[in-house]
């Protein structure tokens, strides 16, 4: 059975399977295939507190809370 264009869990890269398909909008570029990450950094030293790979595209809004909750508990 083919993947349709309208069906779920479209299978996007045969060696990236966390990568899914994010709408750009850009007329020369419309579509990437793309994971999304949320990197957490000290202000004054740029020491990597947190890094966080998110398994579906949710917007930034919505990750912004749980990396940096995660990164008080670092410290």
């Amino acid at each position: 059975m083919k993947q349709q264009k309208n069906d779920k869990d479209n299978i996007y890269s045969l060696h990236e399977l966390q990568v899914y398909c994010v709408a750009k909008g850009k007329d020369h570029k419309p579509y990437e295939y793309d994971s999304k990450a949320s990197i957490v950094s000290t202000a004054k030293d740029d020491i990597i507190l947190i890094a966080e790979n998110h398994h579906e595209n949710i917007h930034d809004s919505r990750t912004l809370d749980k990396v940096i909750s995660m990164a008080n508990e670092v410290r």
